[in-house]
């Protein structure tokens, strides 16, 4: 889908994206002018993976990323999937899947996200050493959104 995502610059009011250097904007102005996201703890889980057989930790992040069409570029929301496994090595891995909605997102971890292929999985590590997120744990649960 999207191969990164972007912050989003928001411009003040009365002035363009185009005349508005990154200089004149301070972070709490971008913070304040930011988008309600929203809340994706429920899209936290552990999920048995089918293909390693073994506990994977899915979290999910909102994101924008950019548009451009000529000289003007403006950033559409969309969310991030990330799948969090060991290495051998037993340090933390990931792969990520951008989706436009939260409907592709729940459809992604509900079918997809426990078949994909993990480029240097260490399957004995990811069982021992569970990627433990704030408070979730090992659940079959279906995601509650």
């Amino acid at each position: 889908m999207y191969k990164e995502a972007t912050a989003v610059i928001f411009s003040r009011p009365g002035k363009t994206k185009k005349n508005l250097s990154r200089a004149e904007i301070s972070p709490l102005q971008i913070v304040a002018s930011a988008p309600v996201t929203p809340d994706l703890d429920g899209y936290t889980c552990h999920i048995e993976h089918q293909r390693y057989q073994c506990p994977v930790y899915v979290w999910v992040s909102a994101a924008t990323y950019r548009v451009s069409s000529k000289d003007l570029y403006s950033s559409k929301p969309c969310f991030i999937v990330y799948v969090e496994y060991r290495g051998k090595d037993r340090a933390s891995r990931y792969i990520e899947q951008a989706f436009l909605t939260l409907d592709e997102v729940r459809e992604f971890i509900e079918t997809d996200a426990g078949k994909v292929e993990l480029p240097d999985i260490g399957v004995e590590m990811t069982r021992k050493y569970l990627i433990r997120g704030d408070r979730y744990t090992l659940s079959s649960q279906s995601l509650a959104v």
